[in-house]
């Protein structure tokens, strides 16, 4: 009875394993995959021949979904995506990229231009002593270029702004050095570098040292901007 016993458990804890990517992919990279296609259907994605999956996140990828590292093969992968229900149709696709064993990304979805497309950034950065880090990436397809301000949230002041040029579509600010100091802080975004009517609502951001963190900006259904966040890794150190 004890040795069944042991059995049934090894077996459901390696079902959870698999379930969550963990035995199934040797030498993995690291992806997380955010689905802000404006069609707003659940997705699933392949890195290669590997089904994302990851802890939190279902297999069918919601709209607006949260931000969670799966494995995926390494090397030179295709990454495709189809809507969860029709595997036979390609909605966006990058081919022949190549991800490095150990190495972290995040993948995003969005529409832009009435074109679905997916765009990769690696994750990570150098910790500093007493700072935090911040990223944010743009994808609000309907918006090509956005504007953006972080404030401390206990007095409004700007700790970061976007330059006049903005943030176009599918692009990441890098990583943006902010003091910590303070964690609490406020992200709003504009549609025009004069940084006035706000397209989203207060986003709140929680920076730490040694934490660094992105974020994601997509277009909710009622066209205003929203966001989503997740802590990256940190390198060295």
């Amino acid at each position: 009875m004890a040795s069944l016993l042991k059995k049934l458990v090894l077996a459901a804890a390696a079902a959870i394993l698999v379930g969550c990517g963990g035995t199934s992919v040797s030498h993995p990279a690291y992806v997380r995959l955010f689905n802000g296609f404006t069609d707003r259907q659940d997705i699933r994605a392949y890195f290669g021949t590997k089904l994302y999956d990851a802890p939190g996140v279902q297999p069918n990828v919601p709209f607006g979904n949260a931000l969670s590292y799966g494995r995926s093969p390494s090397g030179p992968i295709d990454i495709v995506v189809n809507p969860y229900g029709d595997t036979a149709t390609t909605w966006a696709s990058l081919t022949s990229q190549n991800l490095v064993t150990g190495l972290n990304y995040t993948v995003v979805g969005t529409t832009n231009a009435g074109t679905r497309t997916l765009y990769l950034f690696e994750d990570g950065v150098a910790p500093a002593a007493g700072s935090a880090f911040v990223r944010v990436i743009n994808g609000a397809g309907p918006s090509s270029t956005v504007y953006f301000t972080i404030k401390q949230a206990s007095d409004n002041t700007i700790v970061y702004q976007t330059a006049s040029t903005g943030l176009a579509v599918g692009a990441s600010s890098g990583y943006r050095s902010i003091s910590s100091a303070t964690n609490s802080y406020v992200l709003d975004v504009y549609s025009t570098s004069t940084l006035t009517n706000a397209i989203s609502d207060d986003i709140p951001i929680t920076l730490q040292e040694g934490q660094p963190l992105t974020v994601v900006l997509y277009t909710g259904s009622d066209g205003r901007v929203r966001a989503r966040t997740g802590v990256d890794v940190r390198t060295g150190g």
